[in-house]
C-alpha cells in the first residue's frame, strides 16, 4: 500500500471515530437534558429526536441503558464537584452557623441534582447499577452529614435518625414538592428541625 493510501485510510477513520465520539456525546447531552429539564424517564426515542440521531445510534454507541446513565452520572459528578469541594471550609462556627451553611449547600445541591435522583429512583428497582449508586450515595451524604454536625455521634438513636431525615433529599423534595415552598423557606424549615433536634434542653 502506497502511502497516500495509508494517509488516506488513516484520515477516514479518524474521521468515522470523530464522528462516532461527537455522536456519542450528543446523545448524552440529549438525556442529561431531558432530565434536567424533568423528564425522568425519557423514551429512546425522545433521546433521538432530541440529539437529531437515528434510534438505532442511541443503541449503537451504548451497551445498555446503565451505560448510559453511567455516562449521564459521570458528567453529573463532575458538573458537582466544584460544590463539594468547596463546602467543606464554609461549614464553620457553632452549631447554628454550621447547620445553616451545610442546609444552603445541600440545598444547592439538591435543587441539581434533584431530576437526576428522581430519575434514578423510577429506576433502580430493575438496575443493580443504579441501587449500587444509589446506597453508595446515601453512605456519603450521612457520612458528610456527621462531618458537618459532629454533634450527632452524641445524640440520642432517635434524634439522629431526625436530623438524618430532615437532612435527606425525600425531605427536600418534600417541602420543595409537596409543602410547595420556596427554597430559602425549605431550608429555614430544615435548619429549625436540625437545630430542635441537637440542640440542649
Amino acid at each position: 500500500m502506497s502511502k497516500t493510501h495509508k494517509v488516506s485510510f488513516v484520515k477516514k477513520t479518524d474521521g468515522r471515530a470523530a464522528r462516532g465520539a461527537q455522536t456519542k456525546q450528543k446523545i448524552i447531552d440529549a438525556l442529561f437534558e431531558l432530565i434536567e429539564s424533568g423528564q425522568s424517564a425519557p423514551t429512546g426515542e425522545q433521546v433521538a429526536e432530541k440529539a437529531q440521531v437515528g434510534l438505532r445510534s442511541v443503541y449503537r454507541h451504548f451497551d445498555d441503558i446503565d451505560t448510559l446513565y453511567a455516562a449521564i452520572q459521570e458528567r453529573l459528578d463532575a458538573s458537582l464537584r466544584p460544590l463539594i469541594q468547596s463546602a467543606q471550609e464554609k461549614i464553620t462556627g457553632d452549631l447554628e452557623a454550621r447547620t445553616r451553611a451545610m442546609t444552603d449547600i445541600r440545598g444547592e445541591f439538591y435543587e441539581r441534582a434533584g431530576p437526576f435522583i428522581r430519575s434514578d429512583r423510577m429506576r433502580h428497582w430493575n438496575s443493580p447499577e443504579i441501587e449500587r449508586r444509589r446506597a453508595s450515595g446515601n453512605l456519603e451524604m450521612r457520612l458528610w452529614l456527621w462531618t458537618c454536625l459532629p454533634e450527632c455521634a452524641s445524640a440520642p438513636a432517635a434524634a439522629r435518625a431526625g436530623v438524618e431525615m430532615a437532612a435527606s433529599f425525600a425531605a427536600w423534595d418534600h417541602l420543595r414538592n409537596e409543602q410547595k415552598l420556596s427554597v430559602e423557606e425549605a431550608k429555614a424549615c430544615t435548619v429549625e428541625v436540625i437545630l430542635k433536634l441537637l440542640e440542649p434542653a
